[in-house]
């Protein structure tokens, strides 16, 4: 039986008794006067034939099918059957894509009586965020106090005018899709778009406002290369504009323009820091716990969630108050009054941009508490709480960015001048900490040279043969520049409630 398998719409395979064609690079579901794709034809044993052609174009498909037939020793007739198939599935399977994308929006659900009540005043009780904190460990997050409500912040602000987009950065298998999941799965439904693989134009093929207010969430960027460069466009901009070129009834030219609304919330994860730079630049960047301890708190939730130890009624008590919270969120315009009294630490990289994350994040903050602040000329006001809060929990992130090294390369430094303080020790050798650390020794390799080119760690004796052993520059740099960051935000809103309380 003769099937077209969609389960990777970047590569469907269609396979007949004789055949296995494979569609690279999927099916482009603009211009529907073409079917152009790249196809990779396989039989038994024989080398694969890969061609790109227009299966709409009758001299194409007939070289193809020659070819085909030839090289396979296959009947033409069989071929030409094929070919005309998978053309027919191609071009199902296109209106399909087509009409799923174009399906008129679903009615907003709306909260029962009791529901509104209930989520309106949570939200105007003291100590919200707090409370928030404590909800997000009831709804089953385990650890990550940071973390969570960091991204819990930024996916609240796509309602914003200027929402907020986050990065998470793990090693492979430490929980960071998990976690951005779990939080996503907390927000209303039709909010939220998730995406696993996305083509270049993908984001293009959107409605208008369709992803308006809504929050991106990408399992990991690996899969989303192609996307990168409009969706920095959409996250800088919050609109996209494509012109393309599209075929008349008559055949002749004309200019198109694609145009999709934002703004958009982003939420992504990725295991390689260095390479999504351009777009991590543009998000908070929060480095995952991967510490013995986060490990111990999972491991002891998942024998508790076995053993029937986990109240889940009361966990999704507090999954379905979050939501309800969330939809009780309303676009609303925000002013901070105190921003021109705001500034960095000088120790931050790239001030420009760390600078309007910054007061994005404060205003998602007063976003979040609307239902608490003053409201003046129809904007809600920040407060001095808003930037407490704001510099908590940025402080990690403006940490990042104010680090030469990678996030992994400095966790691994982190533990490594653990253990040698533990140990009583001054100077190390690979081989002495490769298995302490259980660290693969080609990721050690490349650790030490990143911290022996910025000059966190020296040679300190032996030599190529023998091996060298090494020692680390400066022990406390880390804690001073941690200090340091802190210290400046802490001064800066010192300042601040001194000069309101004396204008009080």
């Amino acid at each position: 039986m003769n099937l077209l398998d969609t389960t990777n719409p970047e590569a469907p395979t269609f396979t007949t008794e004789d055949l296995t064609i494979t569609i690279l690079g999927g099916v482009k579901l603009g211009g529907l006067d073409k079917l152009r794709v790249t196809l990779k034809v396989e039989h038994e044993d024989n080398p694969p034939i890969r061609q790109n052609l227009d299966l709409y174009h009758s001299s194409q498909v007939g070289k193809l099918t020659e070819q085909i037939a030839g090289l396979f020793e296959l009947p033409t007739e069989t071929i030409q059957e094929t070919v005309e198939e998978l053309t027919s599935e191609l071009e199902a399977w296109r209106m399909n894509q087509l009409e799923l994308l174009s399906k008129p929006k679903t009615e907003k659900p709306t909260l029962s009586g009791t529901e509104k009540t209930k989520a309106t005043k949570w939200l105007k009780a003291p100590k919200l965020m707090e409370r928030t904190q404590d909800l997000l460990g009831q709804a089953g997050i385990v650890g990550e106090e940071t973390n969570r409500l960091l991204l819990w912040l930024v996916m609240s602000s796509r309602k914003t005018a200027r929402p907020l987009h986050a990065v998470s950065l793990a090693s492979s298998g430490v929980g960071k899709t998990h976690l951005q999941q779990t939080l996503a799965g907390l927000l209303p439904p039709e909010d939220v778009l998730e995406m696993t693989s996305l083509s270049g134009n993908a984001l293009y093929y959107f409605k208008g406002d369709e992803l308006k207010h809504k929050l991106l969430l990408i399992e990991d960027l690996d899969g989303a290369e192609e996307v990168l460069y409009p969706l920095r466009e959409l996250q800088s901009k919050g609109r996209l504009s494509k012109t393309v070129a599209v075929k008349g009834p008559r055949g002749t030219l004309r200019t198109e323009i694609l145009e999709v609304e934002g703004p958009v919330s982003v939420a992504a994860a990725t295991t390689k820091e260095t390479i999504y730079s351009d777009n991590a630049n543009r998000a908070l960047l929060l480095t995952l716990d991967e510490s013995a301890e986060q490990d111990k708190r999972i491991l002891d939730y998942q024998r508790k969630l076995a053993s029937g130890k986990i109240d889940q009624e009361k966990q999704i008590e507090a999954r379905k108050l979050l939501q309800a919270t969330q939809r009780l969120l309303e676009p609303v315009e925000v002013q901070n009054p105190f921003a021109e009294s705001l500034g960095l630490p000088s120790q931050v990289f790239t001030q420009r941009r760390a600078n309007q994350l910054y007061l994005d994040l404060i205003g998602a903050i007063t976003f979040y508490h609307q239902h608490q602040r003053e409201t003046k000329a129809g904007a809600i006001q920040t407060s001095p709480e808003d930037i407490e809060w704001a510099n908590k929990l940025a402080a990690p992130v403006l940490l990042r960015k104010s680090d030469e090294l990678s996030g992994a390369c400095r966790s691994f430094l982190e533990e490594l001048k653990f253990h040698l303080k533990r140990n009583k020790q001054d100077s190390f050798t690979s081989h002495e900490i490769r298995k302490p650390l259980r660290i693969p020794y080609s990721t050690l390799k490349r650790y030490l040279l990143q911290l022996r080119q910025n000059g966190f760690v020296e040679v300190a004796g032996g030599d190529r043969k023998n091996g060298f052993t090494y020692r680390i520059t400066e022990p406390k740099e880390y804690e001073e520049l941690k200090n340091g960051v802190q210290t400046a935000l802490d001064e800066a809103l010192s300042k601040l409630l001194e000069t309101t309380e004396t204008e009080g």
